[in-house]
């Protein structure tokens, strides 16, 4: 008999599934939360009900844990999280509305001095929640919600536009600031979810490293979006 070859994606497929139901990690770059939407995205493009089927498993172990969890980093933290449910529920892939799903997160989130933040990275500062806020708000305004009170936001506002005057800011920083004031209005489809600014494209095939950001979840992904 001859011995079946899987393919890459398939090794992949399996690895994913197989390791991820006792991961203790729930973010969004390296845990559960990677490979909830990876996993998704998969078996949507490939009519794989079971895969989707596992994702559904996957993200019931992740909502029962999300308030335990207290970083607020967008790679492994309450932010990455939130703008995970929010990727999946404005791209139809999971009902409800993240304005009620992620109020305590939102509470966390508030109860923190952003003036006194001084990390702008993507991976730990404000650059990160910053993402989570824009595709929380649009996600709100499609509900027909508020979320976050007005001092939030007004001292986001002065923290934003205090460093960009005084810091050179990059095209997707600015972009997502404009997206910033444009949700702010009201506006529900300006908000794209990025993926491809948190994966990286060079991504060597592995089976030692699960993660959206540069392991299987990320390489499984950039074959379906």
């Amino acid at each position: 008999m001859q011995k079946k070859e899987f393919t890459k994606e398939q090794r992949a497929l399996h690895k994913l599934i197989v390791d991820s139901i006792g991961m203790n990690d729930i973010g969004l770059f390296d845990g559960k939360m990677g490979i909830v939407i990876s996993l998704i995205t998969y078996s949507r493009s490939n009519k794989l009900k079971c895969v989707e089927e596992m994702a559904d498993f996957l993200m019931a172990q992740l909502l029962d844990s999300m308030t335990d969890i207290s970083p607020f980093s967008f790679s492994n933290g309450l932010t990455g999280i939130g703008w995970g449910i929010e990727y999946l529920i404005q791209k139809g892939y999971m009902p409800g509305c993240g304005a009620d799903i992620c109020s305590e997160i939102d509470k966390k989130l508030m109860s923190c001095d952003i003036r006194r933040v001084d990390d702008f990275s993507l991976e730990h500062g404000i650059y990160g929640w910053l993402h989570y806020i824009v595709a929380h708000i649009q996600g709100a305004n499609r509900c027909g919600k508020q979320v976050f009170d007005r001092m939030y936001i007004i001292d986001l506002i002065s923290k934003i536009n205090e460093y960009s005057e005084n810091n050179a800011t990059s095209k997707e920083f600015s972009n997502l600031q404009a997206m910033f004031r444009e949700v702010l209005n009201g506006a529900t489809d300006v908000y794209k979810f990025p993926l491809e600014e948190f994966v990286k494209t060079d991504i060597k095939f592995s089976l030692n490293n699960l993660s959206l950001s540069k392991g299987l979840a990320g390489y499984l992904i950039t074959k379906h979006i």
